[in-house]
């Protein structure tokens, strides 16, 4: 193997945003429609990228936890979730990871699959750009272990676009009207040209790639 085709290992807390998103494997959400909806980010952690010893560190860990070592999970399955619950440790004590309900880990590409789309029965697949807005940042602060901060374009949830437009809502759901959201308490959509989504994906730092 040739030096410029060697793989930079490092632990995931000191990959690049970019690299993180590389090793996405599937996102899903439930329906859309829906007024508080669950998101669930399936992640590659291959052992190639990390540190030699990473493995051994983990079974170190495990075991000085009292756990019974089963070998390294190279998937996590990331559930995110919003409730009411979530209004004041995300909006009043900004917890960057609150939204964060569970990470799954497996030695099995296939088993981190169907617990991503069992947290979100009816599951429908969605790109990572096209997941809530502040989930992508949740999910990357927890996994970057740092705070990604998704500002206020976070609040807005932009779907797949079809013929140059994309539908788009307010997430987390609002309590009071809003240009999005006109009756309080019910969903609906807005249709944003591409032009529009481009420069609000452009507001938040996981997509601004040097």
């Amino acid at each position: 193997m040739g030096f410029f085709s060697r793989k930079r290992r490092a632990p995931v807390r000191d990959w690049s945003m970019t690299q993180v998103q590389a090793q996405i494997i599937a996102c899903f959400t439930t329906n859309p429609d829906q007024f508080e909806v669950r998101s669930a980010v399936v992640f590659h952690q291959d052992p190639e990228l990390l540190p030699e010893d990473a493995p051994e560190v983990w079974q170190q860990e495990v075991e000085a936890a009292g756990e019974t070592y089963e070998g390294f999970p190279e998937y996590f399955t990331v559930k995110l979730g919003f409730s009411e619950e979530d209004r004041i440790p995300l909006y009043m004590d900004f917890d960057p990871v609150c939204l964060v309900y569970e990470a799954e880990g497996t030695l099995d590409r296939t088993k981190a699959l169907e617990a991503a789309r069992s947290w979100c029965e009816p599951a429908q697949p969605m790109p990572f750009i096209n997941i809530p807005g502040v989930h992508q940042g949740h999910f990357l602060s927890f996994i970057l272990q740092r705070e990604v901060d998704p500002g206020p374009s976070g609040l807005v949830w932009m779907l797949p676009p079809t013929s140059g437009h994309s539908a788009v809502r307010d997430f987390p759901p609002r309590k009071k009207p809003t240009t999005l959201t006109p009756t309080p308490g019910e969903t609906s959509f807005a249709i944003f040209p591409q032009s529009a989504v481009d420069e609000i994906n452009r507001q938040r730092e996981w997509w601004n790639f040097d």
